[in-house]
């Protein structure tokens, strides 16, 4: 009987063992490839900002417009974020931080459907939107507002954090820093366990949720529309080739700064003269201190509430919207002036 170290038995078992498995995984490959896919796949769609939980939104305007490759001018997107903000439930104050501007300075728009509860706000000259809104997170705290900050910037989010738990106080115009901290431990406001003051959205999102102004190009314009966009909103052709002959003149950017300074010029313009008309305020520390006793009853309703609080952030950024440590560096001084006066 010849000696070999397989015979044709043994050879035939091995070829049918490695077939059997190659078949077992073949289907197992096969039963993963089209099964469910696993948790980690099957990711929630975005919902929008919610404005239950958070007494302030500060939108970072040109943060939101940059996410539509700025595909609408200034006025044209706080006309759609106003359209945007009648839209939600009443209860929640809506500033709307934009860069540049003649000066720092706050409207309050009293246009149908927004209740007295939007802000637009200017950061001027000196300051940017960044800026504006992480000093008004301050301030909002100081109040016990918690805010929901829409922007994509990760480094204003940083910011932001950062004011957010600060173990400083911001100074509210009615009050000196001391006062606001004994007030707000007499109120309660300590944060809850796990509660953060401040939470963010991406301007993504935002952009999503917003309405057109395509009814106003085409006449139909309503009382928002008039407020922000002028009397006699351009159609949409001749938007578009104003934003073409800008993007010609900034080359391989998509907008200069000049041209942001420009639209935001054009608009504080548009609010001034809604001022006039009795459409928008600029409100004052005085103004502030009539509505803190009509917004912080609590018999108020959310939306006296909101317009009271929409009062009180415009009159602290028209008083100079000061931080934290430039209102304690005011403080020292005038307790020096006393001191030696």
């Amino acid at each position: 009987m010849p000696n070999h170290l397989f015979d044709d038995a043994t050879f035939l078992a091995a070829f049918t063992l490695f077939d059997l498995a190659l078949v077992i995984w073949l289907v197992i490959r096969c039963s993963r490839a089209t099964g469910t896919p696993p948790p980690a796949a099957l990711q929630p769609v975005p919902q929008p900002p919610c404005v239950a939980t958070h007494e302030a939104q500060l939108v970072d305007v040109n943060n939101v417009r940059g996410r539509t490759h700025f595909s609408c001018d200034v006025d044209e997107i706080c006309c759609s974020l106003c359209r945007w903000a009648s839209a939600e439930p009443a209860g929640s104050l809506v500033v709307l931080e934009v860069d540049h501007g003649p000066k720092l300075q706050a409207f309050v728009l009293d246009s149908k459907g927004l209740d007295g509860r939007v802000v637009v706000c200017f950061a001027g000259p000196k300051l940017e939107a960044d800026d504006t809104i992480v000093r008004g997170i301050e301030f909002c705290r100081s109040r016990g507002e918690r805010v929901l900050a829409v922007t994509s910037d990760c480094g204003l989010r940083g910011r932001c954090s950062e004011a957010a738990k600060g173990e400083g106080e911001a100074a509210s115009p009615l009050a000196t820093a001391r006062e606001a901290k004994q007030a707000r431990r007499r109120k309660g406001l300590r944060p809850l366990r796990g509660h953060t003051w401040v939470a963010f959205e991406s301007s993504a999102t935002l952009a999503t949720l917003l309405p057109d102004n395509s009814a106003a190009r085409r006449g139909v314009v309503e009382d928002i529309d008039t407020l922000l966009l002028g009397p006699t909103p351009r159609s949409e052709a001749a938007a578009a080739a104003a934003r073409w002959r800008r993007r010609e003149r900034s080359a391989k950017k998509m907008e200069l700064t000049a041209d942001r300074a420009e639209q935001a010029a054009v608009l504080y313009g548009r609010l001034r003269e809604a001022v006039a008309a009795g459409r928008a305020t600029m409100p004052t520390e005085a103004d502030a201190r009539g509505g803190e006793g009509g917004g912080g009853e609590d018999g108020a309703t959310p939306a006296q509430k909101a317009r009271a609080s929409a009062v009180a952030h415009a009159a602290w950024i028209n008083a100079g919207c000061r931080s934290e440590k430039e209102e304690r560096y005011a403080a020292d001084r005038a307790a020096a002036r006393r001191v030696t006066g």
